[in-house]
């Protein structure tokens, strides 16, 4: 009986100490105005769902090229607008912002 008891708050204990909360690191946000960008200039990391958001009150456009110059994303962002997921880049992708 008292094995029993024993073996039971063993792994009472043990199932308590495997719900660990695992950290997770905030990603910096930065800002770009208007013009041409390529991944590797900003340190951009390629395959990586980022998300984008207009904090100015007038509308842009996202534009996304791969290597061969094909438009592989384009958004119209409305001002002060909500975070938009893009599809993962490549690093030799390039992105056009239009607007503020």
């Amino acid at each position: 009986m008292k094995k029993t008891i024993f073996i039971c708050f063993i792994l009472l204990f043990m199932s308590l100490n495997l719900n660990s909360i695992p950290a997770v690191a905030q990603p910096v946000s930065r800002t770009f105005s208007q013009g041409i960008y390529r991944m590797k200039d900003l340190n951009l990391i390629s395959n990586v769902a980022y998300t984008v958001k207009n904090s100015s009150p007038s509308e842009t456009f996202l534009i996304i090229f791969d290597e061969n110059k094909i438009i592989q994303q384009s958004i119209r962002l409305e001002g002060n607008s909500i975070n938009y997921v893009l599809r993962p880049m490549k690093e030799d992708f390039n992105f056009v912002i239009l607007g503020t």
